[in-house]
C-alpha cells in the first residue's frame, strides 16, 4: 500500500510542477525578470521549504546535525544527480547562456562560505548573520539589472491571478513531495533497507523532488534558464540563508565530518558542475553521467563511513 501511495504522490509532484512552470514564466515576463532570475529567486525559494522545515525544526529540537546533514546532502544531490536527470530530459543537452555564467562568477566562493565559517565544527550567531548577509548581497548582485532600469526605476508589473496560481501550485508541489518522501520511506522500511540508505536516498533525494521535477518540466518546454536558476538558487539558499537561520535560532556545534566530508563533497560537486558548464556552454549527456558518477561515489563514501 505504501508503494502505491508513493507512486500516486510522485504523479502529483509532476502535475503540480507543470502548473508551476506555466505561471512562473508569465510572472517572469511581467516582473521584467529573466527566466533564470525568476527560477533563482522565486522558484528556488519555494523549493527549499522541505529541507528548511527539517533543518529549522531539528535546530529547535536540539539535533542540528540532522538538519545540517540534510542541507549539505540535498545540495550534493542537486548539483549532481538532479542536474543529470535534467540533462536526461533534454534532446541535445542543457544549454547554458553566457549571461548565466557571468552572473555566477561569485557562486563558488559564496558556496564555500559555510565550510569556512564552520571549519571549527560550530556555527555562532555571528556566523549565521554573516551567511544571511552575504547570501542576500549575492541575490542583489544577481537581479539588480533585471529589476531596475537605467534610471533606477522599478519595473514590476504583477499579474495577481498568476501569482496566486503559482503559490497554489508550488504549495501542492511541496505537499506532494513530502508525501512522496513519507511513503517512500515507509516502503523502504517494509523492504528492510538499511537506515543510512533510507536517510541518504529518501530524505536527501526526497527534499530535492520539487526542484527536480520543476527543472525537468522546464527544459521540456525549452525554458533552460528557468531550470538552471531553480537548481542553482536552491543550493545557494540552503548553504547561506537556511544554515544562517539555524545558527541565529540556536548556535550549535556538530561533528566536523559534516564539513570535511559532506560539505567538501558539496563544494567539489559545485566546482565540477561549473567546469562542465564552461565546456561548450552546455551540459551534455556525457557530462551529466559524470555528475551522476560523482553522486554515486558520494553515496558510497557516506555509507561506508557512517
Amino acid at each position: 500500500m505504501a508503494f502505491v501511495l508513493f507512486l500516486l504522490s510522485l504523479a502529483l509532484v509532476v502535475k503540480s510542477a507543470q502548473f508551476a512552470i506555466t505561471y512562473s514564466s508569465s510572472l517572469a515576463r511581467g516582473l521584467g525578470l529573466t527566466r533564470y532570475s525568476m527560477g533563482f529567486l522565486v522558484i528556488a525559494f519555494i523549493s527549499i521549504l522541505p529541507e528548511t522545515f527539517i533543518a529549522l525544526i531539528s535546530a529547535v529540537q536540539g539535533n542540528p546535525e540532522f538538519g545540517l546533514g540534510t542541507l549539505f546532502g540535498s545540495n550534493v544531490a542537486d548539483l549532481t544527480f538532479v542536474f543529470f536527470m535534467t540533462v536526461l530530459a533534454t534532446k541535445n543537452g542543457l544549454f547554458i547562456s553566457e549571461g548565466i555564467l557571468h552572473k555566477n562568477r561569485f557562486y563558488l566562493p559564496v558556496l564555500a562560505l559555510p565550510l569556512l565559517l564552520g571549519w571549527d565544527g560550530a556555527f555562532t550567531r555571528v556566523d549565521g548573520a554573516l551567511l544571511i548577509l552575504l547570501g542576500g548581497l549575492f541575490y542583489y548582485y544577481l537581479i539588480r539589472k533585471d529589476c531596475f532600469g537605467q534610471k533606477g526605476t522599478v519595473r514590476f508589473k504583477i499579474n495577481w491571478r498568476h501569482l496566486a496560481a503559482l503559490i497554489l501550485s508550488m504549495a501542492l508541489l511541496l505537499i506532494s513531495a513530502n508525501w512522496t518522501v513519507h511513503y517512500g520511506t515507509s516502503a523502504a522500511e517494509q523492504w528492510g533497507l538499511h537506515p543510512v540508505l533510507i536517510s541518504l536516498i529518501f530524505v536527501g533525494l526526497g527534499t530535492t523532488l520539487p526542484e527536480m521535477f520543476f527543472a525537468i518540466q522546464a527544459v521540456r518546454k525549452k525554458h533552460y534558464g528557468l531550470a538552471t536558476g531553480d537548481l542553482l538558487g536552491t543550493v545557494i539558499s540552503d548553504a547561506t540563508m537556511v544554515v544562517g537561520a539555524m545558527a541565529l535560532i540556536q548556535p550549535f556545534s556538530f561533528d566536523p565530518f559534516l564539513i570535511y566530508g559532506t560539505g567538501m563533497a558539496m563544494l567539489i560537486a559545485g566546482v565540477m558542475l561549473f567546469w562542465c558548464m564552461h565546456t561548450g556552454r552546455r551540459l551534455s549527456l556525457k557530462e551529466g553521467a559524470f555528475l551522476l558518477f560523482i553522486y554515486l561515489v558520494f553515496i558510497a563514501v557516506e555509507v561506508s563511513v557512517r
